[in-house]
C-alpha cells in the first residue's frame, strides 16, 4: 500500500509541476499582447476624449466642427 501511495504522490507532484509550467508559459505568451491592447485602448480613449472636447468647444462657439 505504501508503494501505491508513493507513486500517487509522485504522479500528483508531476501533474502540479506540469500545470504550473503550462500556466506560466501561457501567461508569458499572452502578457505582451495584453499590454499592447491596453496601450491601444488608452490611445483610442485619449483620441475620443479629445474629439469630444473639440466638438463641445465648437458647439459652444456656434459653428459645426470641421469634418
Amino acid at each position: 500500500m505504501a508503494g501505491v501511495k508513493r507513486k500517487l504522490k509522485k504522479r500528483v507532484k508531476r501533474l502540479e509541476r506540469k500545470t504550473r509550467v503550462t500556466a506560466e508559459r501561457a501567461r508569458r505568451k499572452v502578457e505582451p499582447k495584453v499590454r499592447d491592447a491596453v496601450a491601444s485602448a488608452r490611445a483610442l480613449g485619449r483620441g475620443l476624449r479629445a474629439g469630444l472636447k473639440a466638438g463641445a468647444a465648437a458647439y459652444r462657439e456656434g459653428r459645426p466642427p470641421k469634418a
